[in-house]
């Protein structure tokens, strides 16, 4: 909930995804690890110099005891059309 109403919120579902470790609704996106792999593949329309909150959950990593995940986002000025990406390692 936000009293901003400018905020943007995303919300992307598995629920068409068949798994069996399951958070929310009834599905789970899953796959073995070891490999890049595109979660999501959209286009935000956002305000640059503002801060924007990435959440995600992953099931029983513990066993792992590292994550290897890495975020990329990649930034495209809609004016000058340059390209900026950036790399996040959680």
């Amino acid at each position: 909930m936000t009293t901003d109403s400018n905020s943007v919120f995303m919300h992307k579902n598995f629920d068409g995804l068949d798994s069996e470790f399951v958070y929310a609704g009834s599905g789970a996106f899953q796959y073995p690890g070891g490999n890049w792999k595109t979660v999501l593949d959209d286009i935000l329309q956002v305000k640059a110099g503002k801060k924007y909150k990435l959440s995600f959950w992953m099931n029983d990593y513990s066993k792992d005891a590292h994550l290897r995940t890495i975020v990329e986002f990649v930034q495209r000025d809609p004016d000058t059309q340059k390209v900026n990406n950036y790399f996040y390692t959680i």
